[in-house]
């Protein structure tokens, strides 16, 4: 019987190995970013493995486990080996009668030392002299080596020597060879039966008389007992010794058997429980990478009874898992009969991003690899990369071989091969052995020196930058999931059919959640809820940098006092005893312990089912419902089931991200918008306004939100502007007379919270386009506001706590946000979160400073003046999620005309949007104000943007003292109401998700009617069109197809003008919205100085304007020097304040009015503003446009099309390509020059802009030409009537006439005019060659024409195409113009065996029938050639028609088929049923 001495617990504690101190600080490796193991020194291994021996003991002392040496001896790993030297001598004479009579004994040659004599004998490769050696992957190489030491011509032969040698031949010819591993490794669970089958021989050998001790492995076999510890106690500080008591006394009759073996059988090491996991054991102690057997040198190389044998690739050991039958065989000296493989190349490069970890990369690579299909091939990794990943890394991506298909995962030695071995105890002299060798054998990688060129099967390669955090699940270790995505990724799941990747639970169940009593404690379950997290497994726990991360996250939650649901069972089973070791000597176990990952032992776990049960609550609760909890853990299986019976959804992490999942299911998620109403409705509770009801109304967010249940909140301040705060302030002057004549003191009103009253909305754009237009303006807006004024100024002094900002101060919120946004109160050493309500629906634009604020009624406003609750229903919050990067040219506006688009769209009325994300970091402060300043226009009660480090910075660049910052960063910091954006993120839960990648954002502008009608540039012309064509609605104006030409002439100034369907006659940058962002008020000033540069100016009756948010915009235009550049386009400065935006545009000149008055023309107006409601900027601009300050001066430049007259080389220094397409935005035509810069010809002609050269001798000057004309440019109406270099003639409004020459130079560059440029020229010449590759004839005996012909015949015919296609169709065509050149062509369905994910979805919305071929069929086993013509017999009713469903197609030859549908979701059906994305969201909106 099995017992266990107090002793013996305290032994087991110490490691495998110890840590050396002098020696931790000698290596390199182990410098100040992380901890790890340091130098191991052998007497340190052959101690410390000496007690974990001792550590468990049976009755009798004199037993042994081991390869024949006694537990208690002192002897370490290798000093047992040597007790088998019998054994071994009988094989070194083996080998010595071989070399005798070996097929290559001519290879036989010394190794010698640096110092003199020698290590041994080795089978020298180079010494072959075959050339062929040189090209073979290393791992081959090892292949070769054993195939030569080892051939007898009896069980190995020359013929499988040969084989390897021509490796780059017959790898692809499926050939056999014979392989014998240098030893075998076992663990317990599949090592038991492999002692049992030796047993069993032994009997066998007995009963035939003949002496059963012969039965001995010829080999070195270690087996490891780790599989048999299972997680019955977690969280406690002794969950490990109660485990391994529990272990012991399940596995009594296993254990004593395992212990007899390692007696009975000489050759054999059996390394007891509570060392390691097998793997990890290899790694650090069993793995040799060379034997020097008795003077005799070769490879290690092993094979396991384990899949995850390949971690010891890492090691540069080549190792592999195989059924216990060949392991046995191997054991006896039999060789392995296998087919030599191909190698893939994996070529890695680049450096892993900061915070990426070893399992991000696996997880990739595995992805990459499943893809590629590797399946009985081996990996080997190369590159510059390689330098970057440690052993451990390495280790990590070799475990996953078995999950990524490979036989191995192989990683050549190299310098951090032996670095790790020193660090890990190999003397200095074994390392010098193993290098040697290696070099002398051709077997070493030194990046150092050249590399040699090697030949592999097939080559992929991977830029580590571009890995990104990611975890996988929820049923297979190879479905990646990047971080970012897996909130979509889990609804997806949910949603989708019963498989891999989904659950089919119902869209009304999926919200559902089951409540149970915890330890008295209540607590809840739903979809998704993490029960199980698990640090376990040899794929990551072998590699101290996740480690120590995931220690670091738990000591960072617990520090902001996150904690994880003591409901969740929390593990960790490291993979050795070095990872407690280093844990300690950090000081950071003990921050894992506070978040119940207290260690449960030593050995598999989790990863194989060992979990252990869940508590009985938990389990309870989950039995009997539809509920899918989840586990979470840094194993490397996953499969449903696997892990617990109970947790359906399991999830691959690294081990930070386990700590993350843990302490994110259970933790205080509170998005931090909620965070500040609770914050204020504990510092305000009273139980009387504010109580404690309302205090647990909000710490129950999550569940009382979707209930519509009141509170009561006290903003902080209260800000007015002069419009809504005059009839506040006269409120309040009545209240005080009221109070007076009830006979008490009327210096009792006065607001009880800071208020502020900005005057800004009272300046009109009565003067614009003069240096004096802002002095005159104020002038006027004193004289008309003079009894308001003084009203306002009488309040200012009357009431206390009130600030009046005067006139030309700048607009309301961009002072708010410049000046009287606090962030954090600090009132009398009192501290709490600023917050404000305003009378001003865009208060909102102090979210962008983290400061919670909105616009509310003067009522509202008034009460909240006065001390007063405001009642409100407890909002929903919309979490979303930024990523990526703005594209270069992309501004503020555009994103936040698309962020508009999308959350009114999504629906966030009522509710609050939180915006959070890796793209928060791109944003600047104005850029963040500018979204939520337009939150009335989405919707929402705010878009809240949480105080983070741009914030601060901020607050210091707007004057803001250092210790106010400090102070404000302090006190969020400490109430968990700052982000770091620098440390792992808590995930918060959210009413519902958004994300949008910033990369995905495209110049945009939006109208004519609504804010939210977003309509991208490219598409401006069309839509406008469109408009002009509709009925009246918010995007139709009814305009006769007749009437849409019209053209209204007048003289403005004495000067001919006109006025057509949506010229600009208002073009004003204005507002809060966009005039506190210097990046976009910079842009148009540029654009204003190239505009004037190129000789373009504003048409003079076009009314400019400049209404600056604040006066800080007038102080960086004019310290850039670029004011002047504005003036010269007529954007003077007219005033500080609300202008455009809200009606106050002034009239437009008299002659202007006059040409529109009495007409149907639609004149109109472009601004920088966030409101354009018919009627709202000026009566008489039926269409007005919200667009960026750059955008507001192109278009104002760009009223008509546009001739440039130029001089003598033109273009010169102008030959990038902006120069040409700043130009075409801004409605130039064409330019005519005296003479062109070469490449700026080109590339105006590459804008399809014509270039034109005045004749010799001739230009503007001598032919009295002033700029002012309008000119016609006579170019034959058929582009092949148009020839490079030709005469044109040009013919002015005021009868000047002249002849030009033609500077379109090829007929490439006419072809580029007729397309409208380059790049629509390349668009659709790509789609038709695409097409012309790709697409069937349509009628039986028709003959194959280019696209560009065929498609037009067919649809002149009425006859749609189909596209007949292979698999993965449309792979490298995931840009949507890839279907949208089909769709022009007239390809109405593609029939593919399948499709790339991405294109799929663009043809399905382009309204194409996405089609696949059913398994095993495709076009040449059906017999189609492309010549019929098809059916495809979908309902007529789209209602009836069903994602996925068959369907079948018939030819007119009498074929029949049955595809699958592939429109996914009614969504892409809906689009197919409206011809499209584009037509289903234009009548969508319209409808709308």
């Amino acid at each position: 019987m099995y017992r266990r001495a107090t002793s013996g617990v305290r032994s087991a504690s110490n490691s495998l190995t110890r840590l050396s101190s002098s020696s931790l600080a000698s290596t390199p490796a182990a410098s100040a970013s992380a901890p790890s193991a340091s130098v191991l020194n052998q007497t340190s291994r052959s101690r410390s493995f000496s007690s974990a021996l001792r550590s468990y003991r049976v009755c009798s002392a004199s037993t042994r486990w081991s390869h024949g040496g006694r537990w208690r001896s002192p002897a370490s790993l290798r000093a047992q080996a040597r007790v088998s030297a019998p054994v071994m001598e009988r094989l070194e004479r083996r080998y010595a009668s071989m070399a005798s009579e070996h097929a290559y004994k001519d290879l036989l040659t010394s190794l010698p030392k640096p110092g003199g004599g020698e290590y041994g004998k080795y089978y020298s490769l180079p010494a072959l002299n075959d050339p062929r050696i040189d090209k073979l992957p290393y791992s081959v190489r090892i292949l070769l080596e054993s195939a030569i030491r080892n051939c007898d011509n009896y069980q190995v032969t020359k013929d499988d020597v040969e084989k390897i040698l021509d490796w780059e031949n017959t790898s692809t010819k499926q050939v056999e060879i014979a392989f014998k591993p240098a030893r075998v490794i076992l663990q317990d669970f599949t090592g038991v039966p492999a002692l049992v089958d030796l047993a069993s021989m032994r009997d066998a050998v007995k009963n035939l008389g003949s002496d059963p001790n012969k039965i001995n492995p010829l080999v070195p076999v270690d087996l490891v007992v780790d599989h048999s510890v299972q997680v019955d106690f977690a969280r406690s500080e002794d969950a490990a010794q109660k485990n391994m008591e529990l272990e012991f006394k399940r596995n009594k009759e296993r254990f004593a058997f395992l212990k007899w073996g390692s007696t009975a059988f000489q050759n054999m090491l059996v390394v007891p429980p509570g060392s390691g996991i097998v793997h990890q054991v290899n790694l650090e102690y069993l793995g040799r990478v060379v034997f020097n057997s008795g003077g005799f040198l070769y490879p290690d190389s092993v094979v396991g009874t384990d899949s995850h044998t390949t971690m010891i690739d890492g090691l540069g050991v080549a190792g592999w898992g195989v059924g216990g039958i060949e392991a046995e065989a191997a054991m006896l000296g039999q060789p392995m009969s296998m087919v030599l493989p191909g190698v893939v190349g994996f070529k890695l490069d680049g450096k892993l991003k900061e915070g990426v970890t070893a399992t991000d990369l696996v997880l990739t690579v595995t992805q990459i690899l499943r893809k590629h299909g590797v399946v009985g091939k081996f990996v080997e990794f190369y590159g510059e990369g390689m330098s970057e990943l440690s052993l451990a890394d390495r280790a990590t991506i070799a475990n996953m071989s078995p999950e990524y298909g490979a036989t191995m995962g192989f990683f050549p030695v190299d310098h951090v091969t032996l670095e790790y071995l020193k660090l890990t105890g190999r003397s200095d002299e074994t390392v010098s052995m193993i290098e040697s060798y290696l070099r002398a054998n051709n077997m070493f990688v030194d990046y150092n020196e050249p590399q040699q060129e090697r030949a592999y099967t097939s080559y992929l390669q991977l830029d580590l930058g571009h890995v990104e955090p990611c975890i996988s699940g929820p049923k297979r270790p190879h479905d990646r999931v990047p971080l970012k995505e897996m909130k979509a990724d889990w609804h997806a799941c949910l949603d989708n059919p019963v498989g891999f990747k989904g659950f089919a639970v119902p869209k009304e169940k999926q919200g559902e959640v089951v409540k149970f009593s915890y330890d008295g404690q209540p607590a809840e379950i739903k979809h998704g809820s993490v029960v199980i997290a698990a640090i376990t497994s040899c794929t990551n726990t072998s590699n101290p940098s996740v480690m120590i991360g995931a220690a670091l996250v738990a000591k960072k939650a617990f520090d902001l006092g996150l904690k994880v649901k003591p409901w969740v069972k929390t593990s960790l089973a490291p993979g050795s005893r070095v990872v407690e070791k280093y844990l300690d000597r950090s000081g950071l176990r003990e921050d894992l312990n506070k978040q119940g990952f207290q260690i449960v032992g030593y050995g598999c776990t989790t990863c194989i089912g060992n979990s252990g049960d869940l508590d009985k609550s938990v389990a309870a609760a989950i039995e009997g419902t539809d509920i899918i909890p989840a586990a979470v853990l840094s194993g490397n299986r996953n499969f449903e089931g696997r892990v617990h019976p109970q947790t359906r959804a399991n999830y691959l992490a690294s081990p930070p991200l386990v700590v993350a999942y843990a302490l994110a299911g259970t933790v205080y998620k509170l998005p931090y918008s909620v965070r500040i109403l609770l914050e204020s409705a504990i510092r305000n509770c009273d139980n009387y306004q504010v109580t404690k009801d309302d205090v647990e109304k909000i710490l129950d967010w999550e569940n009382t939100s979707t209930k519509q249940v009141e509170i009561a909140f006290k903003p902080a301040r209260v800000i007015l502007q002069d419009f809504t705060g005059v009839p506040a302030l006269v409120d309040l002057a009545s209240m005080r007379d009221a109070v007076k004549n009830l006979g008490s003191d009327p210096n009792k009103i006065n607001p009880l919270v800071p208020v502020d009253l900005v005057v800004d909305h009272s300046v009109q754009v009565d003067f614009a386009r003069s240096e004096d237009a802002a002095q005159k303006n104020m002038e006027l807006e004193f004289k008309r506001n003079k009894e308001r004024f003084a009203f306002l100024k009488w309040g200012s002094t009357a009431f206390q706590n009130m600030l009046v900002v005067p006139p030309g101060s700048g607009i309301v919120h961009q002072v708010n946000l410049e000046y009287l946004g606090r962030v954090v109160f600090n009132s009398g050493g009192f501290l709490y979160p600023d917050s404000v309500v305003g009378t001003d629906s865009h208060t909102t634009m102090i979210d962008g400073l983290g400061v919670a604020g909105w616009g509310v009624g003067g009522i509202e406003a008034e009460a909240a003046m006065l001390g007063q609750p405001m009642s409100m229903v407890l909002p929903g919050v919309v979490g979303f999620k930024l990523d990526g990067k703005l594209k270069e040219g992309v501004t503020a506006t555009d994103l936040v005309l698309t962020v508009t688009q999308i959350l009114r769209k999504h629906g966030v009325v009522g509710k609050f949007v939180e915006f959070y994300g890796e793209g928060m970091s791109e944003l600047s402060l104005a850029d963040r104000a500018t979204i939520a300043n337009m939150s009335p226009e989405y919707g929402a009660t705010m878009g809240f943007f949480p105080v983070d480090h741009v914030t601060l910075e901020y607050l210091k660049l707007t004057g803001r003292s250092n210790e106010t910052v400090s102070m404000i960063e302090s006190y969020l910091r400490a109430n968990n109401m700052f982000v770091d954006y620098n440390e792992p993120q808590q995930e918060r839960a959210y009413t519902s998700y958004l994300q949008l990648d910033l990369g995905h954002v495209e110049p945009c502008i939006s109208g004519p009617k609504r804010p939210h009608d977003r309509v991208p540039l490219k598409d401006m012309k069309a839509d406008w069109h469109a408009c002009l064509d509709n009925p009246v609605g918010f995007k139709g104006f009814a305009v006769p197809k007749e009437k849409q030409g019209e053209v209204v002439k007048f003289s403005y100034d004495g000067q001919p003008a006109e006025i057509k369907h949506g010229s600009v006659v208002i073009a004003a940058i204005t507002s809060c919205t966009n005039t506190s962002n210097p990046s976009v008020m910079i842009g148009a000033a540029l654009v204003a100085k190239k505009a004037f540069d190129l000789g373009l100016k504003v048409k003079p009756w076009v009314k400019t304007s400049l209404a600056p948010g604040s006066r800080v915009v007038e102080k960086y235009l004019d310290r850039s020097g670029l004011r002047e550049d504005l003036n010269k386009q007529g954007f003077q400065i007219v005033g500080y304040g609300c202008t455009t935006c809200i009606g106050n545009s002034g009239d437009l000149d008299k002659s202007v009015a006059a040409a529109i008055e009495g007409t149907d023309i639609i004149p109109a107006a472009v601004l920088s503003g966030n409101r354009n409601f018919e009627g709202r900027v000026h009566p008489q601009t039926r269409a007005n446009y919200l667009a960026s300050p750059p955008l507001v001066v192109a278009y104002a430049l760009a009223g008509t099309d546009t001739v440039i007259l130029a001089g003598a080389e033109y273009g010169s220094g102008s030959s990038r390509d902006w120069a040409a397409k700043g130009p075409l935005l801004l409605g130039v035509k064409a330019v005519i020059a005296k003479s062109f810069e070469r490449i700026h010809r080109s590339n105006l002609a590459g804008m399809g802009i014509i270039p034109l050269c005045f004749k010799a001798g001739e230009d503007a000057d001598t032919l009295g030409l002033t700029g002012h004309e309008r000119y016609t440019v006579h170019l034959p109406t058929k582009v092949s009537d148009i020839k490079p270099g030709q005469d044109v003639t040009v013919t002015t409004g005021t009868g000047k006439s002249f002849v030009c020459t033609l500077r379109f130079d090829t007929e490439v560059e006419l072809a580029y005019y007729d397309h409208g440029g380059i790049l629509p020229y390349v668009i659709r010449s790509l789609s038709a060659k695409d097409l012309q590759a790709k697409v069937p004839a349509v009628a039986a005996g028709s003959h194959h024409q280019a696209a560009g012909s065929f498609h037009s015949r067919y649809m002149n015919a009425g006859q749609d195409t189909v596209i007949l296609a292979g698999a993965e169709y449309g792979s490298g065509s995931s840009r949507d113009w890839a279907a949208k050149g089909p769709l022009l062509l007239g390809v109405k369905a593609v029939i593919a065996k399948s499709f790339e994910r991405i294109h799929r979805s663009n043809l399905a919305g382009m309204g194409i029938i996405p089609l696949c071929f059913k398994a095993g069929e495709d076009a040449d086993t059906l017999g189609l050639t492309g010549h019929e013509r098809y059916t495809v017999h979908l309902p007529t009713k789209v209602s009836d028609i069903k994602p996925g469903q068959d369907v079948t197609v018939t030819t007119d030859t009498g074929k029949s088929f049955v595809c699958t549908l592939r429109f996914d979701t009614e969504v892409e059906l809906a689009y197919y049923d409206h011809g499209g994305i584009l037509p289903y969201v234009i009548r969508s909106l319209s409808a709308k």
